[in-house]
């Protein structure tokens, strides 16, 4: 281990309870103590050794300024692991190159504000105008157009109440016509590889969706995060949850 965790280690273990990392959230700072963040970025650490990448891989870190940051970057040094981090001002086709030459293994993608889905193509993906190509189909009641660390992007739909009604097969006869329409409209980088009909409806309650019930993206993203890259692989184009 090198001298930066040598010192967090230090800190971790002689002042445990005192605060390390302070974070706005609304009008409120929520603060993390050296114990708290020890404890987040060894769970963290765990899973990183867990892919059974070698000793010294390249992980990199692309955020604005928040806790995730610094916590990712911790975890990387616990697990033996290079942090390798990126301005978040790159667009998605920079960072492609930069990920391919500096020999990237994984990337732990933060708040950014210049671009909402990267596909590990490295090609930037605006979901909004995707979205609303998929606006005409009587079946969606909500959709999320997400795709994070996938080839292709996803598309994330909550069924309408004419949707409901309909069995699978005629769902999803309807879903691969829209999907060829939609498509046909689109450049490679941003066709739709999968639909995938979600079980349970997105809401205000579930931190979803805002209180003028726009699709919080970055969440519905973070929650299906860990079932993406398996959905795109589905040989089927429709998919249920």
């Amino acid at each position: 281990m090198g001298t930066f965790d040598f010192k967090f280690y230090h800190w971790e273990k002689n002042t445990p309870d005192q605060p390390f990392l302070r974070q706005p959230f609304g009008d409120k700072w929520e603060v993390y103590t050296w114990a708290e963040v020890g404890q987040m970025a060894r769970k963290l650490a765990t899973g990183l050794q867990s892919l059974g990448l070698p000793p010294k891989s390249h992980i990199g870190l692309i955020s604005k300024n928040c806790r995730e940051w610094i916590i990712a970057d911790i975890a990387i040094m616990m697990a033996g692991f290079v942090s390798v981090p990126f301005y978040p001002t790159l667009t998605g086709k920079q960072l492609g190159e930069l990920i391919e030459m500096g020999d990237v293994k994984i990337l732990f993608a933060g708040k950014l504000e210049n671009w909402e889905t990267l596909t590990t193509k490295g090609e930037f993906i605006v979901p909004a105008p995707i979205e609303k190509k998929f606006g005409h189909d009587e079946n969606i009641e909500q959709i999320c157009i997400v795709g994070l660390g996938c080839p292709q992007p996803i598309a994330l739909v909550v069924l309408s109440e004419i949707g409901f009604t309909k069995d699978r097969e005629e769902l999803k006869e309807s879903f691969v016509m829209t999907l060829g329409k939609v498509n046909g409209k689109l450049s490679n980088y941003e066709k739709v590889s999968t639909i995938v009909l979600v079980k349970d409806a997105w809401s205000v309650e579930l931190d979803l969706l805002t209180p003028t019930l726009k699709v919080k993206r970055n969440q519905v993203n973070q929650k299906y995060q860990d079932l993406l890259l398996g959905w795109h692989e589905e040989e089927d184009v429709v998919v249920w949850e």
